[in-house]
């Protein structure tokens, strides 16, 4: 049986246990972001780089974006009920 002191202070914490806090706030708008919104910025992104006029600026902008989804997932991911 490991300890708490075993695997760094990570092991049986009461306040927070595998890692999740508690029930998400904004579960199904991170599910909605990371199932349709990523997927649509990267594949828009990758078509754009392919375009024959435009794709550096069409991949900066998709690389801004996904920049974006990825600083609103995790502000919705740190916020519980």
């Amino acid at each position: 049986m490991s300890t708490a002191a075993d695997t760094g202070g990570l092991a049986g914490s009461g306040s927070c246990p595998d890692g999740v806090r508690g029930p998400q706030r904004f579960r199904d708008a991170l599910i909605a972001i990371a199932r349709y919104a990523v997927p649509f910025a990267t594949l828009g992104t990758v078509m754009g780089i392919f375009h024959p006029r435009g794709g550096a600026r069409v991949s900066g902008i998709g690389l801004g974006a996904l920049v974006v989804l990825l600083i609103l997932m995790l502000a919705l991911g740190q916020s519980t009920a």
